[in-house]
């Protein structure tokens, strides 16, 4: 058969390209092409045109029309394009349509009618229907309607209606501005929630090695005699012999100095000091001990705050509840370790003894001057210094002026101090965030995993 006379749904003028612009001998394969045209088609372009909600569609109806107007516009058949002609039917379908499952009531069964009512007026015409219309395409089967379906080729670009178009950047910036927010939350200096301690066991003050200390110290700085009352001594070796050479230093020394006027009062002076002295550094070492075993049970969390958002938060205040079973201190507030004792000055002189006074009157006027100057304190820090509150557990805050989107800001180290080795254990630290852009505050968990080293039994 030379020709296909191909009835063509309304979403083809709606959705593809004008008649004129499509190769339809080469789409059914045949030589010529009559494109059939019932009212139905036409009153369904008109309603369109009229009643279409999207604007762009309206007027490519209302093109559609005007297209066809023209052509046929001095008689019922037209020339498309070379080989593809064009017919307008002016009567509607005289068929039953009840006979055959259709209803008068819906435009695609009309369109089917059409070609079943064409099909009968013209016995062994190649009638197709052209659509894109998937209920349109299964219902003509049922009726052995061949469907011609156009290549997505030749449909048009989709255009944005302009009010749809508006309500489409409406409704984003309605998005962004929802999801245009600061996202806070707290970590660690690793950047996780979670962060790992092994506590070292306590170190032991051997009572014989304070001893040794001891010795060592007498050794280093012996007592002394008038130089009438000393005696003389052989030593053999080692730290001995060290101590009578300086002794032996020290004694030139001060027989030299019995000219400058060193009274025998000032030996009985340094040598009493000495003895102070050296049980000064006894209480020392142990001091040390208990502060080194402090240090070894002590921890120092270093907690960071970050804005993973897409905007900057502003006057932030972070609070954190810690538990009990520890002391809570700032960097300032940790425990200074012991000053070693100094050893005692040696026999002085009546006009070392008068320089020592002036030096100590003019050392204590310096330390009160220095006293009345007030620390300066930086109006402009970004980030506030911790405010620790004791109650039964520690509640503690920082206050942040602002921290942009993707920036993070590090708050003053925090310090735990366990009472004992044996007391050391876990613990989670809650925490609230609250922002003056938010309308909620960001609530969070970190957690502080301790581990004790095993003692040996």
């Amino acid at each position: 058969m030379s020709t296909a006379s191909l009835f063509i749904d309304t979403n083809i003028f709606l959705h593809y390209r004008s008649l004129d612009q499509i190769d339809w001998c080469c789409l059914t394969q045949t030589k010529s092409v009559l494109i059939v045209l019932p009212p139905v088609v036409f009153r369904e372009l008109n309603k369109q045109k009229d009643t279409n909600p999207s604007r762009h569609l309206r007027k490519r109806a209302q093109v559609a029309l005007a297209s066809l107007l023209e052509r046929f516009g001095t008689g019922g058949r037209a020339v498309i394009r070379p080989g593809v002609d064009a017919e307008a039917i002016t009567y509607d379908p005289m068929i039953d349509f009840a006979a055959h499952q259709l209803r008068t009531d819906v435009q695609d069964d009309f369109l089917l009618a059409s070609i079943l009512d064409y099909r009968t007026r013209h016995p062994g015409s190649d009638c197709r229907l052209v659509t894109a219309d998937v209920g349109l395409n299964l219902k003509s089967r049922s009726h052995n309607i061949p469907v011609l379906l156009p290549p997505e080729k030749l449909k048009l670009p989709e255009e944005s209606d302009p009010n749809t178009k508006r309500v489409n950047e409406l409704e984003s910036e309605i998005y962004e501005l929802k999801h245009r927010a600061p996202l806070l939350k707290l970590c660690f200096e690793s950047e996780a929630a979670v962060t790992k301690f092994t506590l070292a066991k306590p170190l032991e003050l051997v009572s014989s090695d304070v001893e040794r200390a001891v010795l060592e110290l007498t050794r280093k700085y012996p007592q002394l005699q008038f130089p009438s009352e000393t005696h003389s001594v052989t030593p053999t070796r080692g730290i001995a012999r060290r101590a009578e050479q300086r002794m032996i230093a020290m004694r030139s020394n001060i027989t030299m100095s019995l000219r400058s006027g060193i009274r025998p009062e000032e030996f009985s002076r340094y040598n009493a000091q000495l003895e102070q002295f050296y049980g000064d550094y006894r209480h020392y070492l142990e001091a040390m001990l208990v502060h080194n075993n402090l240090k070894l049970r002590t921890l120092c969390l270093k907690i960071i705050i970050r804005n993973d958002g897409s905007s900057p938060a502003e006057d932030i205040d972070a609070q954190l509840h810690f538990p009990d079973g520890f002391q809570l201190v700032e960097e300032d507030g940790l425990p200074q370790a012991p000053v070693p004792p100094e050893a005692p000055d040696g026999p002085r002189t009546e006009q070392q003894i008068l320089e020592d006074s002036f030096a100590r009157i003019s050392a204590l006027a310096m330390h009160q001057t220095q006293a009345r100057i007030l620390p300066s304190f930086n109006s402009a820090a970004n980030v506030s210094s911790a405010s620790i509150q004791r109650t039964n557990s520690y509640d503690v805050s920082f206050h942040v002026r602002k921290l942009k989107h993707g920036f993070r800001e590090t708050f003053d180290p925090l310090n735990v101090m366990f009472d004992t080795f044996d007391a050391a254990s876990s613990f989670q630290i809650n925490y609230a965030i609250h922002v003056g852009n938010m309308p909620k505050p960001v609530d969070g968990k970190l957690h502080v995993v301790v581990e004790r080293e095993p003692t040996t039994s």
